[in-house]
């Protein structure tokens, strides 16, 4: 599943260049959209105003407690508990494990490109994710982006409603 998004219109309705608005895209500041966009696309509610393990829920899907996430312009791709990432946060493994067991799966949207082009989302089964950790190639719950697109085709793990 792509997702369309006017930048140029965007840019405008903010009142700023093209690309004044480009170089604000960061996965932080964009994740309230992605999960909106992500419940919306699913036909689902984003989750606002409690910090559960999951972003968005949709019932009538076998995948229904989504956790999503953006991937830009970092080294790695995080499968851990948000409190992990970022500087001055560290790993653990309870807290990975717990996160494992309270979510279906994982909605990555693709903004490396920062909306040039629509960007792509992939979602990945939880179960592939516990399969991945036991066997060690996802490691502290976190792949690098080159390791994430060479396991994830989007072929096969894109985003379907």
């Amino acid at each position: 599943m792509l997702w369309n998004i006017n930048a140029q219109k965007v840019a405008e309705g903010y009142g700023i260049s093209l690309d004044d608005f480009i170089e604000t895209v960061n996965g932080s500041g964009t994740s309230p959209i992605t999960e909106a966009a992500v419940a919306t696309l699913l036909g689902g509610k984003r989750v606002v105003g409690k910090q559960l393990p999951y972003d968005v829920v949709v019932k009538e899907r076998i995948n229904q407690l989504v956790e999503v996430r953006n991937i830009c312009k970092t080294k790695y791709v995080y499968f851990s508990p948000s409190t992990a990432t970022g500087k001055g946060r560290f790993y653990d493994e309870n807290d990975y494990q717990k996160k494992l067991s309270s979510v279906d799966s994982y909605v990555f949207c693709d903004l490396r490109a920062r909306f040039t082009e629509p960007p792509k989302f992939y979602e990945i089964p939880v179960d592939k994710v516990v399969e991945l950790t036991d066997n060690g190639t996802i490691k502290d719950g976190k792949l690098t982006v080159k390791q994430f697109f060479d396991l994830f085709s989007y072929d096969q793990y894109a985003l379907k409603p």
